[in-house]
């Protein structure tokens, strides 16, 4: 668990069974239990989501815990004595600390525990984007992989740091830094405790693609993207974004999602279907779904779209438009504050992707919702399209159900992930409201 008060950060870690929890909540608090069931990623955690479907979660073992803090371990007015023996109730194994703030998830692999924050720990007045790890066993402090800021808060914003979940797979790990950096590590040396990590390779994504950095702020947590990679690949939205100072404000051929080679970080493939048509910033992960061998990414883009692509090729399978077409006639100069986007990834069950409504949140306090698919179409698969003027129910579209919010039963944009189990599926809204929903129809 890391837990946020008014100055610092902690990490905390339990003796517990209990599963990673489903609801990441930006700068306040999140919670991190280590699941020891027996599945494929039996005690690890090593990606947002816990695995390339993005699930979030685990089979079995949940129920309550007996941990409770009385005060903050890290209140500037307390004993530092007092408050460290205050808070080891219940079964509270270690408590690490002395970080600024984290707006990413943590995940745990091979002993190890990473997390984005935003200044070095030891240095509480360097601002930088920093990767910390820990030890899982003691809480020990072992590496700090520090990224200067950019310099401009248009494109940086201060304290914000480190916003990437880290993606892990054997003894590599791969982030985005604060500066659109796409960065590989060989974590071998500190499995063994022998060194620190190596640095195999580097993508600017500014200067290899022309991506424009948007600064992250107000809760946008995922405006570097985390991660996901499967058989040799990477899939990473670049979240290339307006540029305010500049005309054109988007350059229609920057890549918003590209493929890169797990090994040497060369470009595979790239796309950019959005082109000139991103509301502002780009913020989804990226989340894989397959059906018998063959394998597909999918991610929400800025122009309002789900699109689906082939892993291998980045042929694109279809997209799904999360705005419908009167919404859109609709949204006029004002669409950058109306329009309905995915702050975070799709999940896939086995058999269905879902997605949460989300948005900027400078720019949209509006409505949320959820939509179920079928992801194995083709084509364009929302629920209307536009013929010869007219609007038209689609006769190809996919949409299973969606959910929609309600003036009895309001539902805010979420920019938390979903959980699907076998029979559920649990959303939080910005509000803080939890919801749990019957998967199979809403």
């Amino acid at each position: 668990m890391h837990v946020r008060d008014r100055n610092r950060c902690c990490v905390l870690c339990q003796e517990s069974q209990l599963n990673h929890s489903f609801i990441p909540i930006a700068i306040a608090a999140l919670f991190m239990m280590i699941p020891s069931m027996a599945t494929s990623w039996a005690d690890d955690w090593p990606m947002r989501g816990r695995d390339p479907y993005r699930r979030s979660w685990v089979e079995k073992g949940l129920g309550p815990h007996d941990w409770e803090p009385k005060v903050s371990p890290f209140d500037p007015y307390a004993n530092a004595k007092k408050r460290v023996s205050e808070v080891r109730t219940g079964r509270t194994k270690w408590i690490a600390g002395g970080f600024w703030q984290a707006m990413c998830d943590p995940v745990v692999s091979n002993g190890l525990i990473w997390i984005g924050t935003a200044n070095p720990i030891g240095e509480d007045k360097k601002d930088a984007g920093v990767l910390v790890c820990f030890d899982a066993k003691s809480g020990k402090l072992l590496y700090q992989h520090i990224s200067e800021k950019l310099g401009d808060a248009n494109q940086d914003w201060p304290w914000t740091g480190n916003t990437s979940t880290p993606f892990i797979e054997g003894n590599r790990l791969w982030f985005c830094t604060n500066r659109l950096e796409v960065i590989c590590l060989n974590i071998q040396p500190l499995i063994e405790r022998s060194g620190e990590p190596i640095v195999l390779w580097n993508v600017d994504m500014k200067t290899r693609f022309n991506v424009v950095p948007r600064d992250v702020h107000l809760g946008n947590r995922a405006s570097r993207c985390s991660i996901v990679g499967i058989d040799g690949r990477i899939f990473v939205n670049t979240t290339t974004s307006i540029d305010p100072w500049k005309e054109p404000r988007i350059d229609p051929n920057t890549p918003s999602f590209v493929c890169l080679n797990q090994i040497n970080g060369e470009t595979i493939w790239m796309d950019s279907s959005p082109g000139k048509n991103i509301a502002r910033n780009q913020h989804c992960n990226p989340v894989i779904f397959q059906k018998e061998d063959k394998k597909y990414v999918a991610i929400g883009q800025g122009d309002g779209y789900v699109r689906a692509f082939e892993c291998e090729t980045g042929k694109v399978l279809w997209q799904f438009d999360l705005n419908t077409q009167q919404e859109r006639r609709q949204f006029g100069d004002d669409v950058f504050r109306r329009m309905r986007l995915l702050t975070e990834s799709p999940v896939f069950d086995g058999r269905h992707l879902y997605f949460i409504i989300g948005n900027d949140r400078e720019a949209y306090f509006g409505p949320g919702g959820i939509f179920c698919i079928d992801p194995f179409g083709s084509g364009d698969v929302s629920r209307d399209i536009v013929v010869e003027n007219q609007l038209l129910p689609n006769k190809n579209s996919k949409l299973i159900w969606e959910y929609s919010s309600k003036p009895s039963e309001p539902m805010q944009t979420s920019i938390a992930g979903l959980c699907v189990t076998n029979d559920y599926l649990f959303a939080a809204d910005i509000d803080g409201v939890v919801r749990c929903f019957d998967k199979s129809n809403g």
